[in-house]
């Protein structure tokens, strides 16, 4: 003899299930309202008990009530995520795009961050051939290269970013000239450094 389990429908779905597939919990639902009033009233105030009018409002009041509900595994989980424990499919499904979306957004990131630190190395060093010898240009082409294969053939962001890394720290490495550097460092990160150069006047302007 098979044992029956009573079946309950889900509050959210509407799904039937046996009730031992479900889950119970408590929701707060609105039962009614009370209509607002106002009024007119006086009062005294003052040594010489002066009369005064004033209007008086009450916006009324909502009422709740609390219900038992049962609900199926998957609307338990979505609507009550701090009793339920775990995840939804439709939870980790949500995740797995957001995850997808952020990856995206990030090579997108990456990708521009390369080709403008490519202009940008290749602006500094084809107008200052006097500064760099030939090993310096040969090993920041080299960094060059790795940031372009990156690009090409993969499509982790997070190695992109590393190559980036490098090329920046090679270019500090291969190039002589203090002006250049601090150039190059300023144009990588121009709003960084200029709230530096905007507090640092704001620092001396106030000692002075």
């Amino acid at each position: 003899m098979t044992a029956k389990y009573a079946t309950g429908s889900c509050y959210y779905c509407h799904v039937k299930k046996i009730k031992p597939e479900m889950f119970q919990t408590n929701i707060e639902i609105k039962t009614g309202r009370s209509s607002g009033s106002w009024g007119l009233g006086r009062s005294q105030y003052g040594k010489k008990r002066r009369k005064a009018t004033h209007l008086r409002y009450n916006a009324g009041r909502t009422y709740y009530k609390n219900k038992k509900i049962w609900c199926c595994r998957e609307c338990y989980a979505d609507n009550h995520p701090s009793e339920a424990g775990f995840k939804s499919q439709r939870q980790i499904r949500n995740e797995r795009v957001k995850r997808e979306e952020q990856k995206k957004y990030n090579l997108k990131s990456s990708g521009e961050k390369a080709i403008k630190l490519i202009k940008l190395v290749k602006k500094y060093t084809n107008n200052n051939p006097k500064v760099f010898n030939q090993k310096n240009l040969s090993e920041i082409n080299t960094s060059l290269n790795n940031i372009t294969k990156a690009i090409e053939n993969t499509n982790d962001y997070e190695k992109i970013d590393e190559a980036i890394s490098n090329c920046k720290e090679i270019f500090y490495l291969n190039c002589p000239n203090l002006k250049i550097k601090l150039l190059f460092r300023f144009w990588n990160s121009p709003i960084f450094y200029s709230i530096i150069i905007i507090w640092l006047l704001i620092f001396s302007i106030k000692n002075f």
